[in-house]
């Protein structure tokens, strides 16, 4: 057993050496660029009393419950000592996945007798390439650390003495304070018992237990950070889930990120359902590990459903912790096979193909760009080409930016998010005409009126002089999250010659405020051809100077 772990164990950092050197990726950029609680001097006390994304940019406490302290921590202890040398940082991802290896070689050996089917076991968790995303991006180490806590706190537990039960509670307690995902540790641990040992949790399990559930809520107590909300749909993006995860595991090649439970290609049906139905056979040899398995399997991937309702992405990383489960399960499949050749075999053929697979995909996490892009090229959807969008108009590349919002928003499912910036774009493109265009178009594939979205299609309305057009589309609106709508209405009052609403709110701006929206109330008067009114702010304005 010692050797195949070794093997795997090297295997495992020749897998992800080159993603070593990889760029910040997808939310990254938020929580380790652009945090303010990274930020030298780090206040290191205000990370235990603070939601996950509090230091962010445009932070929302109404969104999610996270807290999630140690990851901060984590990361702090990384810019403290690497600073912006990110090498650094994804070697500490690394760092934490070995050791998680570790752990479940020291579990599944209580379980295993055959070597290879010890060394299988190992491989799937090590390097399958659903494991790329958990690895390679940076924000995905919550995934990591709960599962060490996890792990950490199964293997305290197989033992009986005080000081095991003692470093059980503490690793739940690390767990905890890593990601929610561990909140459901408790059923694991009576499943598990009553599986394995045929008994329930004693009073010592229920003291570790109690004791860590305590310190963690009373610190996001003192943190002010809520629970997560109960989600009621729940069981709508379940069987999606399973099927986009089960076709994953099956077939391996190309795993990037971007599967989204709304557009199942029929790659997920097809194979998610071979993928089940392997689970089962497997399933049938050792019924009481079986039940395990598909225990861990599920009570680790039952939590990450409330974000996949939320969001609808099925991200890989969410399958970190159930992981454990299938390598129990695949381990222990081959564990009673007596043809030494064939299990030899088997792990020799799969550990050499995800090996291979892992390193292949690895260089599209080099970058959003690359990431984005080869995801387009193995299967495009709505979100995938939205995601794109988003990261090339962050790069200044509008032009392209612009073609992959209006691929996001087509029908009969158009990506929301996208919804928000398809008429945007064209606005800073300067080319109203367009906007318009695609505005209407999104509005009739199914986007949500928001005002996201119905705010620059008025302001490309006016501008193109469809005055009532751009009246219509903002005129129940009670957001304005671009300015768009306070600027437009004050042009409609221009447009009435109510100079009472106008000079009221002249006079509630400074100077350069109010010089600045004069300016832009003239340009939108100009650029829609009412000269006319143009010409009675200008008589207006230099009557009241």
């Amino acid at each position: 057993m010692r050797n195949a772990f070794l093997v795997i164990l090297s295997l495992t950092i020749v897998a992800f050496l080159s993603g070593l050197s990889n760029a910040l990726v997808w939310d990254d950029v938020l929580l380790i660029a652009q945090n303010q609680t990274l930020q030298h001097p780090i206040d290191w006390g205000s990370i235990f009393l603070q939601h996950l994304w509090a230091g962010t940019p445009n932070f929302d406490a109404t969104q999610g419950g996270y807290y999630r302290p140690l990851v901060i921590a984590s990361f702090a202890i990384d810019r403290t000592l690497f600073g912006e040398s990110f090498f650094f940082y994804h070697l500490h991802s690394l760092g934490w996945h070995l050791i998680n290896l570790l752990l479940l070689h020291l579990w599944l050996r209580l379980k295993l007798q055959n070597p290879f089917a010890h060394a299988l076991a190992l491989g799937l968790f090590a390097f399958h390439p659903l494991q790329i995303e958990s690895i390679a991006f940076l924000s995905a180490r919550n995934d990591i650390m709960a599962c060490t806590g996890m792990l950490g706190m199964l293997l305290c537990f197989e033992k009986t003495d005080t000081r095991s039960h003692l470093f059980g509670g503490l690793f739940l307690l690390f767990g905890l304070l890593s990601k929610e995902s561990v909140l459901l540790s408790p059923l694991l641990l009576i499943g598990y018992l009553y599986l394995e040992k045929q008994s329930l949790p004693q009073k010592y399990h229920w003291w570790s237990i109690g004791s860590a559930f305590a310190i963690y809520a009373a610190m996001r107590w003192f943190a002010g950070v809520s629970f997560p909300p109960s989600e009621t749909s729940l069981w709508s993006v379940f069987l999606p889930s399973v099927l986009i995860y089960a076709s994953r595991l099956v077939v391996s090649t190309q795993l990037l990120p971007g599967t989204h439970v709304l557009w199942l290609s029929w790659h997920e049906w097809i194979y998610g359902f071979i993928g089940i139905l392997l689970v089962l056979l497997m399933s049938i040899r050792e019924k009481r590990t079986s039940a395990t398995a598909l225990l861990i399997f599920f009570l680790g991937l039952f939590p990450a459903l409330s974000a996949i309702s939320s969001t609808g992405l099925s991200a890989d990383r969410y399958l970190y912790l159930p992981l454990v489960g299938i390598a129990l399960l695949l381990g222990k499949t081959l564990d009673g096979i007596q043809r030494v050749f064939l299990v030899r075999s088997v792990s020799a053929f799969f550990i050499g193909l995800w090996l291979v697979q892992t390193i292949q995909t690895l260089p599209a996490w080099k970058s959003d760009l690359s990431l984005f892009a080869t995801s387009l090229q193995a299967r495009e959807n709505p979100y995938r080409a939205g995601a794109y969008a988003k990261i090339l108009e962050q790069a200044g590349k509008l032009d392209t930016a612009a073609f992959w919002y209006e691929r996001a928003t087509q029908p009969p499912l158009p990506y929301r998010h996208s919804c928000y910036n398809v008429t945007q774009i064209h606005l800073l493109r300067e080319d109203p005409t367009s906007a318009i265009r695609v505005g209407e178009a999104a509005l009739e594939a199914g986007c949500e009126p928001s005002a996201e979205l119905l705010s620059p299609l008025a302001l490309a309305h006016a501008s193109q002089g469809n005055w009532k057009r751009a009246e219509d589309l903002v005129r129940n609106q009670t957001r304005d999250p671009r300015g768009h709508i306070k600027l437009l209405r004050l042009v409609f009052q221009a447009r009435k010659r109510n100079w009472n609403t106008l000079q009221e709110t002249f006079q509630r701006l400074s100077v350069k405020e109010r010089d600045m929206l004069i300016r832009n109330i003239d340009w939108l008067l100009q650029r829609g051809g009412d000269l006319d009114s143009q010409q009675w702010l200008y008589s207006k304005l230099s009557v009241s100077d």
